[in-house]
């Protein structure tokens, strides 16, 4: 009995902080991704980015939340910058983080684009961890790319 009730405290105690979806509540983000960008050819790049952002609670218990990032690209094969300014709107699931879904407008050098894609956010404290897939519809009769990216990052 002594152990159930110690199994039982130390799962409340090391869940609480990832179960509390008010982690969405009016915090700015800041945070680095990398990821790689392919296209329907089978061309791919590495991608680096730097991103800030915001994003506040839009229900109540905060479970569901939105947010908007500027961020930067980098592809490493030709250096081509791209800034991208983009909306999210996502729920937070207890104990297993949120999903979400993101659209931005990307622009700078090369075409520009709008995007649109998903993801799983997982809290760590402070700090941040993304997962994330996003569909690049280029401008200009450019081929459309496909993004997979890993991004880590602070709440402040």
């Amino acid at each position: 009995m002594r152990s159930l009730r110690l199994l039982c405290t130390a799962l409340a105690l090391l869940s609480a902080p990832l179960a509390a979806p008010s982690a969405h509540a009016g915090s700015f983000t800041a945070g680095g991704s990398v990821g790689v960008a392919t296209t329907g050819s089978g061309k791919s790049n590495a991608a680096l980015s730097g991103v800030v952002g915001y994003e506040t609670g839009l229900a109540a218990d905060g479970a569901v939340y939105g947010g908007v990032d500027q961020s930067i690209t980098v592809q490493t094969a030709g250096g081509d910058a791209r800034w991208g300014t983009s909306a999210r709107l996502g729920v937070a699931i207890p104990v297993v983080g949120s999903l979400y879904a993101v659209s931005g407008y990307h622009y700078g050098k090369g075409p520009n684009a709008t995007s649109l894609g998903a993801g799983y956010e997982r809290g760590f404290g402070p700090t941040f961890g993304r997962a994330e897939y996003r569909r690049y519809f280029n401008e200009g009769g450019i081929r459309s790319t496909d993004n997979f990216a890993v991004t880590f990052g602070f709440r402040f």
